[in-house]
């Protein structure tokens, strides 16, 4: 049976979480492949140059307690992650696809391949990706972003279950969370782990983690060397 998680999670820095959720019609941007940070994207042996070219990307994770993508694609902890029901009507629409993680590139005889898998070196960030039309073929509120080298496509809110933000976060949510069509998004920090390496989720108003600090912090001072 193939693995299929349940939630989906997407890393926003502080300036672009800041920027969508205050528009009136929040949207998710399917970025071009001219775009993805890995060169390598989408571009298999044999293919022509910007032949994947006019196809939008839109990245998760399975994780959204993951410390190098917490500093890669939010601002260092000062961003948000989006929690996605993968459910929703919006990924049924938007179906993710796990991306694969190998050695070898693939080549253009194998389109899905292209289009789903990444060099080994990527693989902490567990991806799970969805994909847009082409411009050309595109119907309905879709749009193309020439200056952002995306495809706008509206944000059903009902996908979103949760915003988590970072253990430094610069989002405000207050705005967007009193919306009535958001009333249904929890929203949790990600805080920083006391006693060893990692991040926990954690209620807004739990303020366990300053105990956890301070018991850290007194413990470390009587044992160090």
């Amino acid at each position: 049976m193939l693995f299929r998680p349940k939630k989906l999670y997407k890393y926003l820095s502080a300036e672009g979480a800041n920027a969508m959720l205050s528009c009136e019609v929040p949207e998710l941007w399917f970025r071009l492949p001219n775009k993805l940070n890995d060169p390598y994207d989408l571009t298999p042996i044999g293919s022509y140059a910007d032949e994947f070219g006019g196809i939008g990307v839109f990245c998760m994770s399975e994780s959204a307690t993951s410390a190098p993508m917490w500093a890669h694609y939010a601002s260092e902890g000062k961003g948000i992650v989006l929690e996605f029901s993968v459910s929703s009507d919006f990924l049924q629409t938007y179906t993710p696809v796990q991306v694969r993680y190998g050695r070898q590139r693939p080549t253009v005889k194998n389109p899905i391949k292209a289009l789903t898998q990444k060099n080994r070196e990527w693989k902490y960030e567990r991806e799970w990706r969805c994909f847009v039309t082409p411009p050309s073929t595109m119907q309905g509120a879709n749009r193309f972003l020439a200056h952002e080298q995306a495809i706008s496509v509206p944000l059903d809110l009902k996908s979103v279950t949760a915003i988590i933000h970072g253990h430094d976060s610069q989002v405000d949510t207050n705005q967007f969370l009193g919306r009535r069509d958001a009333v249904h998004i929890q929203e949790f920090v990600c805080r920083i782990n006391a006693w060893k390496y990692g991040f926990s989720i954690r209620e807004m108003a739990d303020i366990g983690h300053l105990f956890e600090q301070r018991d850290a912090m007194l413990w470390g001072r009587r044992h160090r060397k």
